[in-house]
This record gives C-alpha cells, sequence and structure tokens, in this order.
C-alpha cells in the first residue's frame, strides 16, 4: 500500500487489503501487510485497519531507531491477535542503530528486519548489484545485531 499505491487510491488500497485478510485462504503462508510510514497522513488509518484485520505481519518503513518500532508497536497493541512487527532497514541513519532497535524487540512485537535495499542505495548513492555488495556491511550488523529479530528477505507483500 505504500509506494505502489497513488494517493488517491490509498483508502480503496486498504479496504481491499482489510477484505483479502479477512478472507483467509492463505494456508500455511505468512500475510504480511506493508503499510504507509506514520510520518504520512494515511500511515495511522492503515496500521489500525489493517492491524484489526490480524494478518500475521505488519511491515513499516524507514525505521530509524527504537523510538519508531515504540510508535508502531503502540497501535499493534489493539491488534486482532499476535500480530507481528516486520521493520524495513532503508535508511542510512538506522543502519548506527541497528542494536538498540534491535534491543527492542524485547519489549516490542519486533521480529524480522526487512532490507530495503533500494532505498538504501538511494541515500548511500550505491550502485545496485545482483550480488548485494555494497550492502554486505549493512546485512551484517543486522544479523549480528541480537538474536530477537531474524533477517527477513523481500517477497509479496499486500
Amino acid at each position: 500500500m505504500r509506494t505502489r499505491v497513488a494517493p488517491e487510491a490509498k483508502d480503496l488500497a486498504r479496504a481491499q487489503a482489510v477484505q483479502t485478510i479477512l478472507a483467509g485462504g492463505f494456508g500455511g503462508r505468512e500475510l504480511v501487510v506493508r503499510v504507509n510510514g506514520l510520518d504520512t497522513p494515511w500511515g495511522a488509518v492503515d496500521l489500525e485497519a489493517i492491524a484489526a484485520a490480524g494478518p500475521d505481519a505488519v511491515l513499516v518503513p524507514k525505521v530509524n531507531d527504537a523510538d519508531d518500532i515504540a510508535r508502531y508497536d503502540d497501535f499493534l497493541k489493539a491488534a486482532a491477535g499476535p500480530v507481528r512487527l516486520w521493520a524495513m532497514i532503508e535508511t542510512a541513519r538506522c543502519l548506527f542503530r541497528l542494536d538498540q532497535i534491535a534491543a527492542a524487540s524485547g519489549r516490542s512485537r519486533l521480529s524480522v528486519f526487512v532490507m530495503g535495499t533500494n532505498d538504501l542505495a538511494k541515500e548511500m548513492g550505491a550502485v545496485l548489484t545482483t550480488d548485494r555488495a555494497p550492502f554486505t556491511t549493512a546485512l551484517s550488523l543486522s544479523v549480528a545485531s541480537g538474536p530477537g529479530v531474524r533477517l527477513g528477505r523481500s517477497g509479496w507483500c499486500i
């Protein structure tokens, strides 16, 4: 719902995502919904609606520090069931705070880091390559940042 949905279509996309979650039929697959950030006009409404529908996890963008995790986690407290929090690691600023962000997993629903290499490349002025060479350090820091969080890989999200 974040970057691929035009502003005028955000409400419809949110409603369709909620309907899809409630319809179920995903078998044993994890259902993760990527929402708009809290710094946008749609973020809070997205989080409330999606969390109430009860996917397995909510993927949030542009996490910079543990305070961001706490703000997102507050929205998930009213979630339908054990909705986990997945965080996009896609800003250069957050790379210097990965240990504190990972430590937040002990007091929040945070369970996965997803590397956003497109946005990281843009911020770092790096060239995207198939071997992800410019991000070796970032990937290593993410894995080493703490035992409470696993490193996910980008895939399909609604």
